[in-house]
């Protein structure tokens, strides 16, 4: 047993606490998503007892287990559960470019950035180079004349942010989930949660999609709103 729906999700600190060295205060929203899919999934207890030779009397027990959240497309609010900010604004990118050497043995990388780590193959024979120089502009000299390269280099390049997933067990939160109807606005109340499984980064070209967060259901005492 399980229900879903598709909407907005605030996630709280249940209580004054310190994720990833930001303070926060109770209640204080630490993520918000908007246009995410939602799953509260449900655990049976199915119990069985026999009064008698033939009388057979059944009963259950459903209880809220836990909670899945997709977020489709990478929010960088995402991070402030699953690791923590770096201070950095440049870092080395590793690349490999084939490129054909000059008449005079020389030839010029693809970079954007200053360069380090060079190291050029020749590509039919797979054989290194060992007698080449470079620039940190990318210019690689002393190779054979008109001969095909794979290099191996690093690249300097601008950072738009940096992160490290090595993080402390966040505390607990509070969820809520606000979703839109035809004729009415519904808001589903999960007062206590924890975060049991950290995402699974999924990266696909330039984007990091279909993020899964799993909460596991501390205060079974969900309550569904209402609104006009």
């Amino acid at each position: 047993m399980s229900f879903t729906g598709k909407g907005e999700v605030f996630i709280r600190a249940f209580s004054d606490s310190t994720i990833n060295n930001i303070e926060y205060q109770a209640n204080e929203v630490i993520c918000y998503f908007n246009n995410v899919e939602f799953d509260v999934n449900y655990s049976l207890n199915n119990t069985f007892t026999r009064q008698s030779g033939t009388q057979l009397m059944a009963y259950s027990e459903k209880n809220p287990q836990s909670i899945s959240i997709i977020v489709e497309g990478f929010k960088s609010s995402v991070w402030k559960l699953i690791g923590t900010s770096i201070a950095a604004t440049q870092a080395l990118k590793p690349r490999a470019a084939k490129v054909i050497s000059d008449a005079q043995g020389d030839l010029f990388l693809p970079n954007s950035g200053e360069v380090s780590n060079v190291f050029p193959i020749v590509f039919d024979t797979m054989e290194k180079n060992l007698s080449f120089t470079f620039t940190p502009e990318g210019k690689v000299s002393n190779l054979d004349a008109d001969e095909t390269y794979i290099v191996m280099f690093d690249e300097l390049k601008d950072l738009t942010q940096a992160h490290s997933i090595n993080t402390k067990a966040p505390p607990y939160f509070s969820i809520q989930f606000v979703q839109d109807t035809l004729d009415k606005q519904i808001l589903i109340n999960v007062p206590k949660a924890s975060l049991v499984v950290n995402p699974t980064l999924n990266f696909n070209n330039d984007s990091i999609v279909n993020i899964p967060l799993a909460f596991s259901i501390l205060d079974s005492n969900i309550i569904i709103y209402e609104y006009e």
